[in-house]
């Protein structure tokens, strides 16, 4: 299968007549920012709230994104998440984890390991807040990170990206929390669907197969152009 000659989420959604929305903290234009525009130029309407100035990429700024009110949506909410400096991922007042309580780490770890706590917990707060926007409403939120951070797992003074060509540091940073979230309204309306999340809870899945995952608990069925 030619990965840019299949059909996309974006279009599934739309064919099921979902309104699709597309809100990004991330640039419109850019050496890593072109492939995602190109996907949110399919959807309904895209908004990006990219900054060069000093708000420094905060993605609270997404709490404030307005959505059309449709009977069937599907929003893609695009963060800067802890990409880059984390110490511009996150406000001061959620710079909590202080250097006293990473003693027990090489001095050279210290100021990366309790910023990236640090800008995990901004994220944490980012992602709770944008999932109680719908806890009234019938729906289903999923969420994953683009790739993980290899934070001195493999490399006593490396820590970023996974690094290309060492399989230790690739396995670290293809690690990523994946998560669903069922409203209270929808874990009523669908208690099926909840057995099953529920039951997949511990179950390890490459983000390549979402799309099939999505269209399973929409109970989408696919057909085989060959029969």
């Amino acid at each position: 299968m030619i990965w840019y000659k299949t059909i996309t989420v974006i279009e599934i959604l739309r064919n099921l007549g979902y309104s699709v929305h597309w809100r990004s903290n991330q640039g419109r234009i850019g050496k890593h920012e072109n492939v995602p525009t190109i996907y949110s130029r399919i959807c309904d309407t895209a908004e990006f709230y990219f900054s060069n100035g000093n708000d420094l990429y905060k993605d609270d700024v997404l709490l404030g994104a307005e959505i059309p009110a449709e009977k069937k949506l599907a929003v893609f909410y695009h963060l800067m998440g802890q990409h880059g400096l984390f110490r511009e991922r996150y406000p001061d007042q959620y710079d909590v984890f202080t250097s006293s309580l990473y003693k027990d780490f090489p001095l050279n770890q210290v100021e990366p390991r309790r910023t990236y706590d640090n800008a995990t917990l901004f994220n944490d707060y980012v992602c709770s807040e944008l999932m109680q926007r719908y806890q009234d409403e019938d729906a289903i939120v999923f969420y994953f990170p683009d790739h993980g951070q290899d934070i001195f797992d493999v490399d006593p003074d490396f820590y970023g990206h996974g690094r290309p060509g060492n399989k230790e540091s690739t396995a670290v940073g293809s690690q990523i929390p994946f998560m669903i979230y069922m409203t209270h309204c929808s874990q009523k309306k669908h208690p099926a669907i909840l057995c099953r999340v529920k039951a997949a809870a511990d179950t390890p899945l490459c983000t390549d197969e979402f799309p099939y995952f999505m269209m399973d608990i929409l109970n989408v069925q696919l057909i085989d152009d060959d029969m």
